[in-house]
């Protein structure tokens, strides 16, 4: 007997395979895909801009600089980082 969760997998499975043999699979495919760019975007971001802060403060290293950002061109990364989320938005599949 099958659970209920692999129940729902397998119609599913069946539902995009009935999809696929009427040719309209692109609809689903887009979703996905726009399901997996915003998880992306919030996954890279959660990493990137603490990681990007924590090496403009100068990492593990002393600052007696007295600055708060030893070296501030680590933190263009996060530019390049927000360029790369709209371009993955704007590319067509």
């Amino acid at each position: 007997m099958l659970t209920k969760d692999v129940r729902d997998i397998v119609i599913k499975i069946y539902i995009i395979d009935k999809m696929v043999q009427k040719g309209k699979l692109s609809y689903v495919v887009s979703m996905f895909f726009n399901m997996y760019r915003v998880i992306h975007l919030l996954i890279t971001g959660i990493i990137i801009i603490p990681f990007t802060w924590f090496l403009a403060e100068g990492g593990l290293g002393e600052n007696f600089s007295g600055n708060r950002f030893t070296d501030p061109q680590m933190l263009l990364v996060i530019p390049v980082w927000i360029l790369g989320s709209v371009l993955l938005f704007l590319k067509k599949l």
